[in-house]
């Protein structure tokens, strides 16, 4: 199976600050070797072909290694200029765009199936989500959990719509692409869909 209609952009350029230092989450070695490692050939064993990889410039010198295997581009401050950086590349071109924090050491191809296959089904934005199972307090209250979700990537977008709503200009700091689309309301069709991913925090 090829995915020639989609561009996969991999976000590499956070730097681990919950996890107790400042070191990039990527470079972390994991099953023998580094997370970006494991991705890539991941990626390339299911058919991936056009694959954007944004790092941090403090780490070009790690991630060049990786120039045959996917575009490099320079990350933002945050992470939305990343992914504007990404998207601004005229190869990114494709009609789908699936992006992954590589924060999260594992994907499952299972996952990347559904994003198809809603996606084909007309919907915008694809968002993973897992519930939530412990006790959550805000200001001395419970939270109804029933009420929660902790959303996850990969997500999945229809490329041309994701470049819309990354040119419109928001206040505050986004922490994911699907955040853009629920901003806009009832304009965009999003589907939630139940996913268990680990995250290195």
């Amino acid at each position: 199976m090829t995915f020639e209609k989609f561009n996969f952009i991999l976000l590499a350029g956070g730097k681990s600050t919950r996890f107790g230092n400042n070191s990039n989450k990527s470079l972390i070695t994991f099953r023998n070797s580094h997370l970006i490692e494991n991705t890539l050939r991941d990626l390339e064993k299911w058919g991936f072909s056009h694959i954007t990889l944004v790092y941090n410039k403090k780490d070009k010198i790690f991630f060049d290694k990786f120039k045959n295997k996917a575009l490099l581009v320079l990350g933002g401050k945050e992470r939305s200029d990343s992914v504007k950086n990404a998207l601004s590349e005229k190869s990114n071109n494709k009609k789908y765009t699936i992006i992954h924090d590589l924060a999260r050491p594992i994907i499952h191809k299972n996952t990347i199936l559904k994003i198809i296959k809603y996606l084909n089904k007309e919907y915008e934005c694809v968002v993973p989500y897992s519930k939530v199972n412990d006790t959550v307090i805000q200001n001395q209250k419970t939270i109804n959990r029933n009420n929660l979700k902790l959303i996850k990537t990969p997500q999945g977008f229809i490329t041309k719509e994701l470049k819309k709503v990354h040119k419109k200009n928001y206040d505050g700091v986004l922490t994911d692409d699907s955040e853009l689309f629920r901003i806009e309301g009832k304009k965009y069709k999003i589907k939630y869909f139940e996913e268990k991913n680990i995250i290195l925090n």
